[in-house]
């Protein structure tokens, strides 16, 4: 598990996190998510121990990080940006990992870079942004590490490569129980991978919560009624949001979604279908959201 109580972190006398608390449970994908400039690059230094919070507590499985290195041996990072020295290529970076990490993998090593058909011998810095992030993913997974931080891991990768590396975390997680952070500010770029969501926000956790927990609190209703939707019925209901297209309405309701319907099936609806949301969709009206905090529109 990671914790993290109360962080402050101030950098030229501009506070960037201000008590902010964070928890993300083992084997869990947690997506952390705020616009360029919210702080999540400064909270992954502090928890990956590069940096020290100005106040607050992080610990691993109970465990303080900073100056520890045998906490540090269990964490993997992805920057958002991986840069490497000249000459540096994978099969020299694999052995500096084997000597940093002790549970570091060479079968796991040689296993994703053929997959991925990257070259162990080519200079890295020679490597396109997409191959550099791939790179760096293989090294941080061989570590098998306990934690994971990936810093805006899917930014300027196209379709195909962003589904391997999905596949390839949620594997991990499922395979070592891996507790996974994963920093960004496209909401497209965590669906269908993380099981928890927190908006950073002015320096603190503004919002949070399960995903599943907040699917099962709010659904979605597409339908066609005679005339409309009665206003008595829509009164009685917990309605956030409800736009109309020609005939046919879409329902935001919050509520159990077995009995949002029956009670708009007392209507008589020509035509009535429960519809999944979007990520996207559970961030603006169950986290309070706003369409200008984050991307929506990046594949």
């Amino acid at each position: 598990m990671i914790q993290a109580t109360k962080l402050t972190k101030t950098f030229d006398r501009r506070q960037i996190l201000c008590g902010l608390d964070l928890t993300v449970e083992q084997g869990s994908v947690y997506g952390l998510i705020g616009r360029n400039g919210a702080g999540k690059t400064t909270l992954i230094q502090l928890l990956s121990g590069v940096w020290r919070p100005d106040s607050g507590q992080i610990t691993f499985d109970g465990a303080p990080v900073w100056e520890r290195p045998e906490v540090k041996a269990r964490i993997a990072v992805i920057p958002d940006h991986p840069v490497f020295a000249a000459g540096e290529t994978l099969c020299s970076l694999s052995k500096i990992y084997a000597n940093l990490y002790p549970r570091w993998d060479h079968q796991t090593f040689h296993a994703l870079t053929e997959i991925l058909g990257l070259e162990l011998k080519n200079p890295l810095r020679s490597f396109s942004k997409g191959m550099k992030k791939q790179a760096a993913l293989v090294l941080a997974l061989a570590a098998k590490p306990d934690f994971l931080l990936l810093d805006e891991p899917m930014d300027g990768l196209d379709p195909v490569v962003r589904r391997q590396l999905r596949q390839l975390i949620l594997e991990d997680v499922t395979d070592r129980q891996t507790s996974v952070l994963i920093a960004s500010h496209n909401l497209r770029e965590l669906e269908g991978i993380c099981d928890h969501i927190g908006l950073i926000q002015g320096g603190v956790m503004a919002a949070e919560g399960d995903l599943d927990d907040l699917k099962s609190g709010i659904c979605k209703v597409n339908a066609v009624f005679r005339g409309g939707l009665p206003d008595q019925l829509a009164s009685s209901l917990d309605i956030v949001c409800r736009k109309r297209m020609g005939s046919l309405e879409t329902i935001i309701v919050r509520g159990d979604a077995d009995v949002v319907k029956g009670r708009l099936s007392e209507a008589d609806p020509l035509f009535m279908e429960l519809m999944p949301l979007t990520l996207e969709e559970i961030f603006i009206y169950e986290l309070g959201g706003d369409h200008n905090e984050i991307e929506f529109d990046q594949a």
